[in-house]
């Protein structure tokens, strides 16, 4: 999970997500969704960049401290987020809490779809690595196998990966009632 691939792949999903929601909380203020996808692509790269930068000096200060870091908290890039995004939405969209709360909603819910989109890829891997994998079907060499019925063992993760579905309902759901209002 934290192959370049992984975390590039990652950051595209928040920045179509992040526009999605942008452009719906924003719409007065882009002509086109181009735009929205533009200013979401910006944020998203700005928070990255941040985040890289807070790394960077917490880093040698870690080191130092304990020995060799895992990185930064989650808390401080959460922190990061929060400040940039809020400065960015009152900077760009006009001042006032009403505006930074809507950019705060905005990453908070294209985070969450975000982090739902990978638990199901990741769940789904897992099941068929279960199935298939470790299984009669695909043996790996060198690998172990499961004994019992692999099909019992994979199945179960399906409906939490289904659970995973269910605020991507709530947002068709809303979307179709703003849409035809």
């Amino acid at each position: 999970m934290e192959s370049q691939v992984f975390l590039s792949v990652g950051y595209l999903l928040l920045t179509g997500f992040l526009s999605l929601t942008i452009w719906r909380l924003f719409r007065s203020y882009f002509q086109r969704g181009a735009q929205a996808v533009a200013f979401s692509a910006l944020v998203v790269g700005h928070t990255v960049f941040l985040s890289t930068v807070a790394e960077l000096f917490y880093f040698p200060i870690d080191y130092l401290r304990a020995g060799p870091s895992s990185g930064l908290p989650a808390n401080a890039l959460v922190v990061i987020t929060a400040v940039y995004v809020t400065f960015v939405a009152t900077r760009t969209f006009g001042g006032g809490w009403k505006s930074s709360a809507k950019g705060l909603l905005a990453i908070g819910w294209a985070g969450l779809e975000q982090v739902l989109v990978q638990g199901i890829v990741i769940g789904g891997y897992f099941a068929w690595i279960i199935y298939a994998r470790l299984g009669d079907e695909l043996p790996a060499e060198g690998a172990f196998k499961i004994s019992g019925d692999t099909m019992a063992m994979a199945v179960p993760i399906l409906p939490a990966v289904a659970i995973l579905l269910i605020p991507f309902a709530l947002h068709a759901g809303l979307e179709f009632y703003y849409r035809h209002r």
